[in-house]
């Protein structure tokens, strides 16, 4: 039962939304970043519980996440100015 909580449901299926992204031939925007946004939630968690904590290492592990998750951004904006011009 303890697998079928929120904090591991949510992340799990924002995993599974960006695998189903990976291999779609036009990838969605839409899923790519629903997917972002709710493995967002356990990064979070753990940042604030290494803030907490102060765990630099548990800081320090989430850092890579954010940065991917800011290219990620960054693609799907910039493909969004490209289709307005």
């Amino acid at each position: 039962m303890a697998a079928l909580h929120p904090f591991i449901i949510v992340p799990l299926s924002g995993v599974i939304m960006i695998l189903i992204t990976l291999f779609q031939k036009k990838p969605g925007r839409t899923l790519s970043l629903v997917g972002l946004g709710c493995m967002s939630l356990i990064m979070l968690m753990l940042l604030f519980i290494g803030f907490m904590v102060p765990n630099f290492k548990m800081i320090l592990s989430v850092i890579p996440f954010f940065i991917a998750g800011f290219f990620l951004l960054r693609a799907h904006w910039k493909k969004e100015e490209v289709l307005a011009d």
